[in-house]
């Protein structure tokens, strides 16, 4: 069937949480798969990774998973301390976020623009940031979200639209819980408990959350929503 290659975040790393191209792997996705996830990856990142990755595997697919970052880093920065070293950290390293939807719809048009025309493309939304839909945080998302579809109707490439499927499965929660990459030291633990999928539905419990382990990366549930999204891009 081909060859499909998926560039994104964690949430593709599945590093930490339930990665959903392993999820897509057993729900019977039949193209020969490429995960190329880095946590912590923004859109600026993406841009200078893809074309060396495109001319080493020469896939007849792309997913691109990316965007939570750009919005999450700068929450890091604002949230100070150890949080504002991590962020540090992650610019140091090359994941330098676009701040605004206009300077990310430049960067992420700038990237697209630069596939070759035989490559098939699928540009994955943000998924959630946090499980109540109606926060500020993912309000910003959905400004995001919207310069993806924007782009993606404007280069031709598919939708997987992991917000609109995320949403509707929240929206079904009726107290969702506020819990959100809560403490810093967590972010490191939860890698820990996490290695075996059960660590993550066993995260998410603890934390009355549905979809995700921590507000942003997936439990097995989120995971096969995920998959089941990007799926039904790829076969539209």
């Amino acid at each position: 069937m081909g060859r499909l290659l998926l560039l994104g975040d964690s949430l593709t790393a599945g590093h930490p949480g339930v990665a959903y191209p392993g999820m897509m792997a057993r729900l019977g996705c039949a193209h020969e798969m490429v995960v190329e996830g880095r946590g912590g990856a923004t859109v600026t990142e993406a841009r200078w990774r893809l074309n060396p990755l495109i001319a080493s595997c020469n896939p007849d697919i792309l997913l691109l998973e990316v965007g939570a970052n750009d919005i999450l880093i700068p929450l890091f920065h604002r949230r100070g301390g150890a949080w504002k070293k991590l962020a540090r950290d992650l610019q140091f390293r090359g994941s330098v976020p676009m701040t605004t939807p206009e300077a990310f719809q430049q960067t992420y048009d700038e990237m697209l623009s630069s596939i070759p025309r035989n490559v098939r493309v699928i540009l994955a939304t943000v998924a959630c940031l946090g499980e109540n839909p109606q926060s500020d945080i993912n309000r910003t998302r959905n400004r995001y979200n919207a310069v993806i579809r924007t782009l993606g109707e404007g280069h031709g490439a598919g939708i997987a639209d992991v917000a609109k499927a995320f949403d509707a499965e929240m929206l079904l929660v009726p107290e969702p819980s506020a819990y959100f990459l809560d403490r810093h030291s967590s972010v490191f633990l939860d890698s820990l408990v996490t290695a075996p999928d059960a660590g993550a539905d066993y995260l998410a419990r603890r934390r009355g959350l549905h979809l995700t382990m921590d507000g942003a990366h997936l439990n097995s549930l989120g995971a096969r929503i995920y998959a089941e999204t990007v799926l039904s891009a790829i076969a539209t």
